[in-house]
């Protein structure tokens, strides 16, 4: 018991800190998000043309909440200054725009991998819609060990394993019956590790430093906001070198593993410890009496860096067998392509 308060009162300095050192960064963003605003267009889902130049992006972002989502259009904001259209089809509301040097469709899902509207539910319709070749899974994770990474690192799945499936919790103790492995195929996490470099600490496009940091994951349907929970939760895995958790891998990587021809990678900032979040920093001080949003605010553009990082290598379609279109296609210049496709958007908004 003494051992878990010492830990929360260790992670509320960590977290009041950070916060606090990032306070300039997130007035900057609060700016962009302004902007994004007035340069939203919505396209109705009769505009069939646009509706078909979907299924030309071959790049899917995914992310769980609106913190991640809006993080992820002003960042695109702040770096391309190309418009978001939106669209909306079915229960799915699709967003194209410029990210680093690709053209990506953004879909966002509720938390979860099998609640209604969480990962499972919407994949299925998203890659119908989308026909992507890489899906990129993006947002905020909770961190495992506040003594080796730091809140603003970005986790990049290894392997993920799930702590609420064929599990029992008896004594407090956490039970795994049966082993639930959910991985990436090696495409992509080669072409990361050729890509971003994890040894030591990079500078973000935000000028803040931060680490990558590649390895294995806990995933599962709850929100974790409990010391005594989050220590029970790791415990099994612990011998599996474990970083983090989140909620949305098993049913995203469960999804895709049957399309052989889509690759899928997941990368995560650290927005907290997993216990603590909705109650610390000074009181009396309303607009700091709740860190949540600031920290997953901070954490989703760690990894948008990452993800522009990647997307901007050249490697990136590499021997790669792009759904619906000749691997050729990406030879004969994807540069003058992808300036085709935002003209194109440019002029479909007009």
């Amino acid at each position: 018991m003494n051992n878990n308060v010492e830990k929360k009162g260790n992670i509320s300095k960590n977290i009041e800190d950070f916060v606090s050192k990032n306070d300039d960064l997130l007035r900057r963003v609060k700016k962009f998000r302004k902007h994004n605003n007035k340069k939203l267009h919505i396209i109705n889902e009769r505009e069939r043309n646009l509706c078909k130049y979907i299924s030309d992006v071959k790049v899917m972002i995914i992310t769980a909440n609106e913190i991640e989502k809006t993080s992820l259009f002003a960042y695109a904001y702040k770096y391309n200054h190309t418009p978001l259209v939106q669209i909306g089809k079915d229960n799915n509301i699709y967003t194209i725009f410029a990210f680093g040097s690709m053209i990506v469709t953004h879909v966002e899902i509720d938390a979860g991998s099998n609640s209604h509207g969480g990962a499972s539910d919407i994949i299925k319709k998203a890659i119908k819609d989308i026909k992507p070749s890489i899906i990129i899974v993006l947002g905020v994770a909770f961190g495992c060990d506040y003594n080796k990474t730091e809140l603003g690192d970005v986790l990049v799945g290894r392997q993920h394993f799930s702590y609420d499936k064929s599990s029992k919790i008896s004594n407090g103790n956490l039970g795994i019956k049966k082993l639930h492995l959910e991985e990436p195929d090696g495409y992509l996490l080669n072409r990361f590790k050729a890509t971003i470099q994890t040894e030591e600490k990079i500078k973000g496009d935000f000028r803040n430093k931060f680490q990558v940091v590649l390895g294995n994951m806990i995933t599962g349907e709850f929100v974790v906001d409990s010391i005594e929970f989050r220590e029970m939760i790791f415990e099994p895995f612990k011998a599996f070198g474990v970083i983090g958790g989140e909620m949305e891998a098993y049913g995203i990587f469960e999804e895709i593993k049957s399309y052989k021809d889509i690759h899928c990678i997941l990368m995560k900032g650290i927005c907290d410890w997993g216990a603590g979040k909705n109650e610390l920093l000074s009181k009396g001080n309303k607009k700091r009496a709740n860190p949540k949003n600031k920290l997953q605010t901070l954490a989703a553009l760690n990894a948008c860096s990452v993800c522009a990082r990647l997307l901007n290598s050249s490697k990136i379609f590499s021997d790669c067998r792009i759904r619906g279109v000749r691997k050729r296609f990406y030879r004969f210049g994807i540069g003058k392509i992808l300036k085709r496709h935002i003209l194109d958007l440019e002029f479909y908004i007009k």
